[in-house]
């Protein structure tokens, strides 16, 4: 969305809700409707986009980046939900919850944020693609994301996997650990141990590996790392209520969270393997655009 002409199309539909939860124009509520639809990079890439673009100052940017962190409806519901709890309804309290969770963020934003100087006339967009050019750049943008964000996971769940196995790590300890480390992980290791509130809290925060992925994504907008991750504790004490209350309107059998007998192991041998496979193909891919250019 943010290559093409269609996020200034769809911003004055979003100048309502932008004025009422951030006292912002509605492009700036664009990243959150594309976090929660996509996942935890997307938010961060629209931003970068639309920045780029010229369609958000750099004030809107850096605060924007402080909310945009969430976990689509594939993760939540399909993945946590019905993969790892047996339950579609779990994970729709999941994905409520973050929703109710970025509300509040955003209200947070709204009443501490520094207001912002540059006013709407000195903004001036960039000429806008064509849906060709568009269409162009945002496949290889993604292609390109794609390899960043599997990096990542194969980074730390060989990390997670030398913690727990190599160094023999384990119990509460390493459940937190791994948590903190990598979001998929840390909900795989919990689903059969607590309950949807604590993998609420968790799938709040994201996990390291999440956030040097929106780091990458937010490359030349300067904001607070300090502020992003208060904003984080922030989001998991919010979800974590927001789950507590779906709950008690909304009541999920207990039996759901300890369903799932065999938990899924990391293989270090082959996650090296893999790890070593595509470090040589993205030196091949590197290679083969540097003879292009």
């Amino acid at each position: 969305m943010g290559e093409s002409s269609l996020a200034e199309c769809l911003s004055p539909l979003f100048n309502p809700v932008g004025k009422i939860l951030l006292n912002r124009r509605g492009i700036c509520v664009i990243p959150l409707v594309m976090s929660l639809a996509g996942g935890y990079p997307i938010g961060a890439r629209t931003i970068a986009a639309l920045y780029k673009k010229g369609l958000m100052t750099k004030s809107e940017a850096s605060d924007i980046s402080l909310i945009a962190v969430g976990a689509g409806p594939g993760f939540l519901i399909t993945f946590v939900g019905i993969s790892l709890l047996g339950s579609k309804e779990s994970g729709i309290i999941l994905l409520s919850s973050q929703i109710i969770s970025m509300v509040v963020l955003c209200l947070i934003l709204r009443f501490t944020r520094k207001p912002d100087t540059t006013p709407d006339s000195e903004i001036s967009p960039v000429t806008t693609l064509s849906a060709s050019e568009a269409l162009v750049n945002a496949v290889s943008d993604s292609v390109k994301a794609m390899g960043a964000m599997c990096g990542f996971v194969i980074l730390f769940s060989v990390l997670c996997s030398v913690l727990t196995e190599g160094l023999n790590i384990k119990g509460i300890f390493a459940d937190i650990l791994l948590s903190l480390l990598e979001v998929t992980t840390g909900v795989t290791t919990l689903s059969g141990k607590q309950s949807l509130i604590y993998i609420s809290m968790l799938t709040g925060f994201g996990g390291l590996c999440v956030h040097l992925q929106i780091f990458r994504e937010l490359k030349g907008i300067p904001f607070s790392k300090k502020r992003f991750y208060l904003y984080r504790i922030y989001q998991s004490i919010s979800s974590l209520f927001a789950t507590k209350i779906l709950l008690l309107i909304f009541p999920v059998k207990e039996a759901v969270f300890s369903s799932i007998d065999y938990k899924p192991q990391v293989n270090l041998y082959s996650t090296i393997i893999a790890f070593g496979a595509l470090a040589v193909t993205s030196v091949f891919f590197i290679l083969s655009l540097h003879k292009k250019a």
